[in-house]
């Protein structure tokens, strides 16, 4: 079992339960002062020169973590160049090496995002089209569409993974920023948010990675997964505050209030994020592969919020 992105946030959490599962695990990654105990650890960059048939010799079944995810302040000149190079170029070249070594299945880790930012009338299931318009969306779309093409060529079961939000602990990005604002009691103009997001917690998304590895057909299938409860951003910092033990410091402000303000300061990304719905269906990966998430929204947040927490009074007092 070849494991990339396995010093990543989803990665640290797969490889163990893995290794609890019974396999043999060859877990590559980038940040060597996180390697994974108990099993071969390669330290790599996919998105440079690599041998890849050496990096997949041997193994029965890759998990592709590894990718260059959505970027909130851009650096790079060319971004979707940047996205590919990390996220395409290397799926490409798994995909090709597993078919010349006999890998069996391929799990690949994609996102939500390629349906699109937005759900109104209904949430998005497998079959509406891929629509991703920004630069990490689109490489992620390239990325599947490369990973289809090889495996119809050879004898290769694939899967892939569109997961929305992850949390769990070590989890950064929007979520990470949101609590340590409701950590620090500061007033939120979300009250009258009625939006619907669904959100998956880091150990149902492994759950459901040991459930594809299961399938023993070389058939090509995509899955959309949740938690399996749909909140509101009012709903997700109140749920933040009670794990904190604080009351939830909210105020109304009409959601296109905040959209315009969000467009006028340059967040309006971000501002998006905490005001529009975007839901899946998770009933295919529920029924094909009878699969329900072993951890409950209100644990997981429990769990996230008091990991972070801890992380946070450890460097405090060092």
């Amino acid at each position: 079992m070849l494991v990339t992105g396995a010093t990543g946030f989803v990665g640290r959490v797969l490889v163990p339960q893995l290794l609890a599962g019974g396999w043999k695990v060859r877990a590559c990654g980038r940040n060597t002062e996180r390697k994974p105990a108990n099993c071969e650890f390669v330290a790599a960059d996919l998105g440079k020169d690599l041998d890849f048939d050496s990096l997949v010799r041997d193994a029965r079944a890759i998990v592709h973590l590894a990718a260059r995810v959505h970027v909130m302040r851009e650096q790079a000149s060319d971004p979707l160049l940047a996205f590919r190079k990390a996220n395409v170029a290397p799926t490409t070249a798994l995909a090709a090496a597993a078919l010349r070594n006999g890998v069996r299945q391929f799990v690949l880790a994609s996102t939500l995002k390629v349906h699109g930012e937005v759900t109104r009338s209904r949430p998005f299931s497998e079959d509406d089209p891929l629509l991703g318009d920004d630069p990490y969306a689109i490489s992620k779309i390239e990325a599947e569409y490369s990973l289809q093409e090889w495996a119809s060529s050879g004898d290769l079961g694939v899967t892939i993974l569109r997961p929305p939000l992850m949390y769990g602990p070590g989890v950064g990005g929007n979520f990470a920023r949101l609590l340590r604002l409701v950590q620090r009691g500061v007033p939120l103009p979300f009250a009258a948010m009625n939006n619907r997001r669904s959100m998956l917690y880091v150990e149902n998304f492994c759950s459901a990675v040991l459930a594809c590895l299961d399938i023993h057909d070389a058939e090509m299938r995509k899955f959309l997964i949740s938690d399996g409860k749909d909140i509101s951003t009012s709903d997700l910092i109140r749920a933040m505050a009670a794990a904190l033990g604080r009351p939830a410091r909210l105020f109304a402000v009409p959601a296109g209030v905040l959209r315009l303000a969000g467009w006028i300061t340059g967040y309006d990304g971000e501002v998006r994020r905490l005001t529009d719905s975007l839901q899946v269906d998770s009933s295919r990966i529920r029924g094909q592969l009878h699969w329900t998430p072993p951890v409950s929204f209100e644990r997981g947040i429990v769990a996230t919020v008091g990991a972070i927490t801890r992380a946070r009074q450890e460097m405090h007092t060092k």
